[in-house]
């Protein structure tokens, strides 16, 4: 599975976009055909309450009918209620399926990072590479739409790398590996990959090494913002003026329609937005899952999400070793409070669901101290079958 969604990212950069959505089709269908098929449509109580979320979605859809861009949000959201079903079936046939995954997430990450490293290289001695998006020398994408995602990923996968070495302990890999995102996140310029793995080592139980190297990471932090603060192009202080400015219209547009939002995917179509006297409004999305959740989903969306989040949670709370499940849980959500990725970034998209599946389910070496726990039960709601 990994592997396809690595090789549509790929394809979608150096031969046409539409191939970004070819995985998430792909196994999105299979967990459909599971759910119905297979599992006679009964659910855990996480699912059930994330399928809910997409009934309100469709709700939504309804009462602004089906203008702009809900019909295919609605469709990318089922397809993730399959892709969420995909993941569940397998880690139920396999305790061991999620963590593979996120190896091979690891491992093809590791590759997109060399490439990207390779093209800042390239870029430096005045070669533009056919897979750079960015023509400012220090800001780094790679197969990547953005450098925050780029950064984003990387920062996930310096963490799994983390916990590797946790569970593990060193090698010259392990460390070469860590070394390279490091960089990684650092060309991506993004603050929210910058913040991931110093926001995992303060959720989790700090010890004197952690601590340590919690505050070497501040100060290389500090460092990197102060090196790049003087560029021109960049102002620091303008990406969350900008946001803040978006977010305050989209309350505004907000305020007609509060109660189902106006509809999913249409902030961009319909917002009249202008920075510097020129209409950028189609350019800038909300850059947030929770403004899209209140926007363009409205209260009942929300509050059906608000659901899903919560049964997730207390699944969760049950488990001993919840420390380590709750710092992976809670930073998949974190790292989109000024990002929103889930409509059109798969690899986040897949990325996001293995955590939140692997959370729900007790996912071996990751996120457990040990790498041999007992096998997941297939606790479903009491016999109820969604019709």
């Amino acid at each position: 599975m990994v592997h396809l969604f690595f090789i549509s990212l790929i394809l979608s950069d150096l031969v046409h976009t539409s191939f970004d959505k070819l995985a998430i089709i792909v196994f999105g269908i299979l967990g459909l055909y599971s759910w119905l098929i297979k599992r006679k449509l009964k659910l855990f109580a996480f699912e059930a309450f994330y399928l809910f979320f997409v009934f309100m979605m469709l709700v939504t859809a309804i009462k602004v009918n089906f203008s702009g861009n809900t019909f295919q949000y609605l469709f990318l959201f089922i397809l993730q209620f399959g892709l969420l079903s995909y993941i569940l079936d397998q880690q139920l046939k396999n305790k061991h399926y999620i963590a593979n995954c996120f190896e091979q997430i690891i491992k093809w990450n590791l590759f997109v990072s060399l490439v990207g490293i390779f093209d800042f290289m390239l870029y430096k001695i005045g070669i533009v590479s056919p897979i750079r998006d960015y023509f400012y020398s220090f800001k780094v994408d790679s197969f990547y739409p953005s450098p925050n995602v780029y950064g984003v990923i990387s920062a996930f996968c310096l963490v799994f790398t983390l916990r590797k070495v946790e569970l593990t302990g060193y090698s010259y890999t392990r460390m070469i590996t860590l070394i390279i995102f490091s960089i990684s996140v650092l060309l991506s310029t993004s603050s929210m990959a910058l913040g991931i793995p110093l926001l995992y080592l303060i959720i989790k139980r700090l010890n004197h090494f952690y601590m340590v190297l919690a505050v070497a990471g501040v100060i290389i932090l500090i460092s990197y913002w102060e090196l790049y603060a003087g560029y021109p192009d960049i102002p620091v202080d303008l990406i969350l003026n900008k946001r803040l400015e978006i977010w305050i219209h989209a309350f505004q547009m907000w305020l007609e329609s509060p109660y189902f939002g106006i509809g999913t995917g249409n902030f961009q179509l319909f917002n009249d937005l202008q920075f510097s006297g020129r209409d950028i409004g189609s350019s800038y999305g909300l850059h947030s899952i929770y403004m899209w959740l209140i926007i363009e989903t409205g209260i009942v969306g929300t509050f059906a999400f608000i659901l899903f989040f919560i049964t997730a949670v207390v699944r969760i709370y049950n488990y001993k070793k919840k420390r380590i499940i709750f710092s992976f849980f809670l930073l998949i959500f974190i790292c989109q409070l000024t990002e929103f990725y889930l409509d059109h970034e798969e690899v986040f998209v897949l990325l996001f669901w293995l955590i939140v599946v692997g959370a729900c389910v007790r996912t071996p070496y990751f996120f457990m101290a040990h790498s041999r726990p007992q096998k997941a039960k297939r606790n479903f709601i009491s016999e109820a079958k969604i019709v």
